[in-house]
């Protein structure tokens, strides 16, 4: 896989993870609905215990290390609520022993971070470390005589103290700006409304309800938020019936985590969301006793 990664000629080594993508974040993206069904499989095979847990745990690792190198923090950010999601509601199934079983899933969980980052290569774990603590340093460029090539370094410099930061200053700016004209364009501004200029950068809304209030106004986005309500009802209407249902499990991880992550970037046409979305309102429900109707012919 790091071998293919090199044929794509938009390719940056020493950043993001992207592969053949147009924008990392849509790895870190498809790598939530696949992460969740490893992290899914790990639970029902710690317990009751399968052979099986090892190759989705290995697995796991190395997807993990991919997810750190797309530097992807509102995947991040989704996953780990997700996460908490899927062991709150698989421990629940361990009634005896709830809190045993949800520190016993979360503890083999949280072991594949730091495993999967020590996968990737060394400058791409410098890139994550600034993602998670900006102020800890920055990165410079030095040229390697040999190879004739700039390679990144890491220059470490304390300049707030080593705390994590997830902030990022443009959105603000782009809420406000994109807000305004939604107020004056309560229906919409279209499929070729003009971005928001921020710096030297043309920049969309970075929230996929403010996209759609900017698409299509408040018909659109009303029209979103209700498939959305019907396919986490179904779903919890399935987990409520048969609450073992692993593949439910699974969907609702992954559908709660691309839910969470679109709060962070444009996903109204981010295909997987849909397809997760159409998944979710088609669970079959528990079949129900059917009273069918006496069609035995009856003499007067």
């Amino acid at each position: 896989l790091i071998a293919l990664i090199h044929y794509n000629p938009n390719y940056d080594p020493f950043f993001r993870f992207q592969l053949f993508e147009n924008w990392p974040s849509n790895i870190g993206y498809y790598l939530i609905v696949s992460l969740s069904f490893v992290i899914v499989w790990i639970l029902n095979s710690v317990k009751p215990f399968k052979k099986t847990v090892l190759v989705y745990y290995i697995f796991g690792i190395g997807l993990f290390g991919i997810f750190l190198w797309t530097l992807s923090r509102a995947s991040w950010f989704a996953l780990a609520i997700a996460t908490v999601i899927a062991l709150s509601l698989w421990a629940y199934w361990k009634k005896t022993q709830l809190f045993k079983h949800f520190i016993l899933g979360g503890l083999l969980i949280a072991t594949l971070v730091p495993f999967g980052f020590l996968t990737v290569p060394q400058h791409a774990k410098n890139e994550i470390l600034i993602r998670f603590f900006p102020r800890v340093g920055n990165i410079g460029e030095i040229t390697d005589v040999r190879a004739g090539k700039p390679t990144r370094i890491m220059k470490f410099v304390i300049e707030e103290g080593i705390v994590p930061s997830f902030r990022e200053a443009s959105r603000p700016r782009l809420w406000t700006e994109y807000s305004k004209r939604i107020i004056r364009q309560p229906f919409g501004l279209g499929v070729n409304y003009a971005l928001v200029t921020y710096g030297d950068d043309e920049r969309g809304p970075h929230n996929t309800i403010l996209e759609i209030l900017t698409l299509g106004g408040v018909l659109s986005l009303a029209g979103f938020i209700y498939l959305f309500y019907l396919g986490f009802k179904n779903i919890i209407m399935r987990l409520r019936e048969v609450s073992a249902d692993t593949w439910t499990l699974y969907l609702i991880t992954a559908l709660t985590g691309l839910v969470i992550a679109s709060f962070f970037d444009n996903m109204s046409t981010f295909r997987i969301m849909w397809v997760l979305l159409g998944l979710a309102l088609f669970v079959p429900q528990p079949a129900e006793e059917q009273i069918l109707p006496d069609t035995t012919a009856r003499t007067p």
